[in-house]
């Protein structure tokens, strides 16, 4: 079975506007692992992905400061490929 979590934003009198609009978050309620969607979706949009045919991920960043967003980035397609395992496992 594959599980998708919802997007939660964190509500802060103490954060400015520009900090909530950038972090946003989904819970694993069965870890509790906390991971970034914000970050990775916002790496998406700056980058050009190719997938090839036996499904290597290849990256091609538009823009050298976007290393910060990799390993949300990492962290998202290693979720995706376990999903699409799962998947695979019960068809």
């Amino acid at each position: 079975m594959v599980d998708i979590y919802s997007n939660e934003s964190i509500e802060s009198n103490n954060q400015s506007d520009e900090m909530n609009d950038k972090v946003s978050i989904g819970k694993d309620p069965r870890t509790g692992q906390v991971q970034r969607y914000k970050r990775a979706l916002d790496a998406l949009d700056k980058c050009n992905i190719h997938i090839a045919e036996m499904g290597t991920i290849y990256m091609e960043f538009n823009e050298p400061e976007l290393s910060e967003y990799c390993m949300a980035l990492y962290q998202s397609i290693a979720m995706i490929r376990e999903s699409v395992a799962v998947l695979k496992t019960h068809m």
